[in-house]
């Protein structure tokens, strides 16, 4: 639980600024606000996830009336007490098109897996035959002396 003091210290704000701002998010924060003992007014760990967001999309220079608006958008797909996605018939093939695009996903990255394993592969080959031609014996000198041109000349040999 969060005390008003613990607010502005966390999140750099005025006493008032925090005031103000549990005073727009009251309607989102409905249940995690509480009174502790001598009245202190307490936000919930969960409370305190939404007045944070609330600070983000402040920073991200949205006014106060349209950052509530979109946290309560985005709230009505989330259950606060639990952190899941509601089901809701406004939307009934979300779930549906999230679960193709997690499949899709999961298919890219075994593709790319592979991939990386046929590279290293590769990779793995290339380094051997290095390995090979450099450590390997020094071919001999193809410039002849004299003296061998003139014994080849001569015997053959």
């Amino acid at each position: 639980m969060y005390a008003i003091d613990d607010l502005e210290e966390l999140l750099t704000l005025t006493r008032k600024q925090v005031y103000d701002r549990l005073r727009l998010l009251e309607p989102v924060l409905n249940g995690h606000i509480t009174t502790g003992k001598k009245g202190k007014k307490l936000l919930s760990e969960q409370g305190f996830t939404v007045f944070r967001r609330l600070q983000e999309l402040e920073r991200q220079g949205l006014t106060c009336e349209a950052a509530l608006k979109q946290i309560e958008q985005e709230t009505n797909n989330l259950d606060l007490n639990g952190g899941t996605l509601q089901s809701h018939n406004s939307q009934p093939g979300l779930t549906q098109a999230l679960q193709e695009r997690i499949e899709e996903q999961t298919h890219s990255i075994a593709y790319l897996q592979r991939k990386v394993d046929e590279l290293m592969g590769q990779l793995t080959s290339a380094h051997q035959e290095i390995r090979a031609l450099s450590s390997g014996p020094k071919p001999e000198s193809q410039h002849l002396t004299r003296w061998q041109a003139f014994r080849i000349a001569i015997f053959g040999h």
